[in-house]
């Protein structure tokens, strides 16, 4: 899995709202904006001996929207179906 990069577009957001920008206030999460709706997903490599995948989120603008850690692939597959109902052929490898 090492240098391992798949993209897919997104077509449903089934889980809005669920990520957002925050800031710690005298140590406390404060909520300042919900992040834009994904529009591209990504999903690559967190280490280079491929340990770990990391779900990148992009925007229509191409903005990084929000990520997650994954421990495995699958994981990873799981969290994308659960927010955007993405399945792991709807992945391609990118350039």
């Amino acid at each position: 899995m090492p240098n391992m990069r798949l993209v897919a577009t997104v077509i449903e957001v089934r889980q809005r709202g669920i990520h957002r920008v925050a800031a710690l206030v005298d140590g406390k999460p404060v909520r300042l904006n919900d992040m834009p709706d994904a529009r591209t997903v990504e999903i690559t490599s967190a280490e280079k001996d491929g340990s770990g995948c990391i779900l990148v989120r992009y925007s229509e603008a191409g903005k990084v929207c929000g990520d997650t850690w994954h421990a495995t692939l699958a994981d990873a597959f799981h969290q994308a179906d659960f927010e955007y109902g993405l399945q792991p052929d709807d992945f391609k490898a990118a350039e």
